[in-house]
């Protein structure tokens, strides 16, 4: 899990995430990564609109977002 936040950050790309709150409460979120440390990760949160620090235990599942741009001739 740590590997993919970190190749996420590298690329600077969006991903999808569900996450497991501390009081189990879990969300789907879209977040881009800004920071990777041992225990937690901070990120921009697209559903919070703000600036987020989660725990990498904590997440459940990563997936990338994939924009397709449609090419006009």
């Amino acid at each position: 899990m740590r590997f993919k936040l970190v190749q996420s950050m590298q690329n600077a790309s969006i991903i999808e995430m569900i996450y497991q709150a501390r009081d189990g409460v879990v969300s789907k979120r879209k977040v881009q990564v800004l920071h990777v440390n041992k225990d937690t990760f901070q990120a921009y949160c697209h559903l919070r609109k703000c600036r987020r620090t989660f725990k990498i235990d904590n997440v459940l599942a990563l997936a990338p977002i994939f924009r397709y741009e449609s090419l006009v001739i």
